[in-house]
């Protein structure tokens, strides 16, 4: 399967903003674990829990860490490439006026037309030819 310029555009701006995105809510998740663990041991401290309490209580304290762990490993992973988007000031922007660009010039490609300069009487076949084209296009 051939890569176009508009796919491979689209693709990296994608995968650009995932980055930053999947960062981002990993950073909010590892803070909400935090928040919930600091509830959790003062839970622990403070009020009184009977054995099924207890128990729940640790179930929930696991739970809060295995949550914990997943998003401080996937921010670990994700750092160097977020460290990376962010050195490249205007990247992302730069990428997304790049994809406008190809788009425009795909757009441009599709409206073009051969004009006779000499053989004038080809010039009708062309225009078939070219109506044709479009037509299989639309098809598509």
């Amino acid at each position: 399967m051939e890569l176009t310029a508009e796919d491979a555009s689209r693709q990296m701006l994608g995968v650009f903003k995932g980055i930053k995105t999947t960062y981002d809510q990993h950073t909010k998740d590892l803070a909400h674990c935090n928040d919930e663990y600091l509830d959790l041991t003062h839970a622990l401290e403070f009020l009184d829990v009977d054995d099924l309490g207890g128990y729940e209580l640790v179930r929930q304290m696991q739970v809060n860490r295995r949550r914990r762990r997943r998003a401080k490993d996937e921010i670990e992973r994700l750092q160097p490439l977020y460290d990376y988007l962010n050195r490249q000031k205007g990247m992302t922007g730069e990428l997304s006026r790049l994809h406008q660009v190809v788009q425009d010039i795909s757009k441009n490609q599709g409206k073009r037309k051969y004009t006779s300069r000499i053989r004038t009487d080809l010039q009708e076949q062309f225009e078939q030819s070219n109506n044709n084209k479009n037509r299989e296009e639309l098809c598509e």
